[in-house]
């Protein structure tokens, strides 16, 4: 193997990885995702058109990949002649659509329990409140540099 393969093995392997989404990763994106958070909790009775409305954000925020690295042409040939299973990938997205429908029903009883006590104990509209506080901390979260 010739130096100049070489080095690109090594840039390849020792690049660094970089997220583009900017859903995630900028501070208006981190604000619609605290939105829909607030959303979420402040009207329990359209959670789930919100969270409908949420997955669609996600689905065009993804649908945009700036990183120049990811060009489908040339990852489409790196995978030629893998032979993965049609239904072990529709297994996984099914897996992940359940656990995901768990989580958020946890979470909203979870979130709704909490309004309650708050509500037993005199908080005047918990609600916003409680979805304030947790945008809030969410948008904290994503702040803290790793």
């Amino acid at each position: 193997m010739c130096r100049m393969q070489t080095e690109q093995i090594t840039d390849q392997i020792t690049e660094e990885w970089i997220d583009y989404n900017a859903l995630d990763n900028t501070f208006a994106g981190q604000c619609i995702q605290a939105g829909f958070i607030a959303a979420l909790v402040a009207f329990p009775a359209a959670r789930l058109p919100l969270l409908a409305l949420n997955a669609g954000t996600i689905a065009v925020f993804n649908a945009f990949d700036e990183d120049p690295r990811n060009d489908l042409t040339a990852v489409v040939d790196d995978e030629q002649g893998e032979e993965d299973s049609v239904a072990l990938s529709w297994g996984v997205i099914g897996a992940v659509a359940v656990g995901a429908f768990g989580a958020f029903t946890l979470a909203s009883r979870l979130v709704d329990g909490v309004v309650a006590g708050l509500g037993k104990r005199g908080v005047d509209k918990p609600k916003p409140w409680v979805a304030g506080a947790l945008a809030a901390t969410y948008l904290a979260v994503k702040q803290i540099k790793k």
